[in-house]
């Protein structure tokens, strides 16, 4: 009978716990550090290959300056940057005021032969 009230009452306490603003918050904490973990999760693969991408460029690249480095970097941040780099400055041609010519042929070339845009 005893084990039965105090079954009871924690049920209770729980109830009302998870009814209150607190529980609410802390809940929504756990599901936002959650989702923030797995999103982390998921993207690992993603730089990885873009990590490998840029140093990759630096490697056969002639002369990067830092300026020209900090830019690489910048454009291997995510498929999206990359993707934006590769159709205005490899496909259509524009003039990239950081990266230009015989660097500008190797950072394409390095971008085709990864084949990250393909996935």
């Amino acid at each position: 009978m005893k084990k039965k009230l105090i079954i009871l009452v924690e049920i209770l306490v729980l109830i009302v716990f998870l009814r209150s603003d607190m529980a609410k918050y802390f809940l929504d904490d756990i599901s936002g550090a959650i989702t923030s973990a797995i999103d982390s999760l998921s993207g690992l693969p993603e730089k990885r290959e873009l990590g490998k991408l840029r140093d990759s460029i630096e490697s056969h690249s002639i002369d990067l300056s830092d300026a020209q480095r900090d830019y690489v970097a910048e454009i291997t941040l995510t498929k999206d940057t990359l993707n934006r780099f590769y159709y205005l400055y490899c496909v259509n041609k524009d003039i990239n005021p950081y990266i230009f010519g015989q660097n500008l042929v190797v950072t394409c070339g390095e971008i085709d032969r990864a084949g990250i845009l393909k996935n």
